[in-house]
């Protein structure tokens, strides 16, 4: 009869594991999100806008960086670390931004600047943003994360007119800390460096 018991008990305990994994959820404090919604993410397309953004990855060598979560914007001008479901302006820049449902939005006054809809996984933090200037370009940057048993980062670059010059999905071992260097963006891992290098826009012809 005992063993009977502990045979039923064993089978609720993988039947509800197994649950978890296709609808999430969790037990014992655990949490987790569909499987379903974690494939979706991992197969997000990276976009990248070839006339403007060079994106090269290498090994990390030297000293690993600091694993950063609140203060990942740390090396921008302009930064704000929590965005959440109301508009936030962004310091004195006249710019207001909010995260909820999925939905980043981001708007200069009236004007709407970028609304992007994130992968359903990255349903748990507030967006990073952050302001700076790269190869004479206003850029926007954005960082979201799921949870961590999910561990994947949503990572977007625009112009401050709101164009996307990169967007990916990442794991969470390829996003500890981001630098702004001469050309470009460093994204720094744990055993990689991902260099998103910038060209100055073209001048328009008279």
């Amino acid at each position: 009869m005992r063993a009977l018991q502990i045979t039923m008990m064993l089978g609720v305990v993988c039947l509800t594991a197994i649950g978890c994994s296709y609808i999430g959820g969790g037990i014992a404090g655990a949490s987790f999100d569909p499987i379903w919604q974690r494939n979706a993410a991992e197969q997000y397309p990276e976009t990248i806008a070839t006339n403007r953004v060079t994106v090269n990855i290498t090994p990390r060598t030297g000293e690993r960086p600091p694993q950063l979560f609140d203060d990942i914007m740390h090396d921008f001008p302009v930064s704000q670390e929590r965005i959440q479901a109301s508009f936030v302006p962004i310091a004195s820049t006249g710019i207001e931004a909010r995260y909820g449902k999925h939905r980043l939005e981001i708007r200069n006054g009236n004007t709407v600047l970028i609304s992007e809809k994130l992968p359903k996984v990255f349903n748990m933090h507030p967006v990073r943003l952050g302001m700076g200037t790269v190869a004479a370009q206003s850029v926007i940057m954005v960082v979201n994360k799921s949870r961590s048993s999910t561990g994947l980062y949503f990572v977007a670059l625009y112009t401050a007119e709101g164009k996307p010059l990169y967007k990916c999905v990442l794991g969470a071992g390829q996003v500890w800390d981001i630098r702004l260097v001469d050309n470009g963006i460093d994204i720094l891992g744990h055993s990689e460096t991902r260099h998103i290098s910038m060209t100055k826009e073209a001048e328009p012809e008279n």
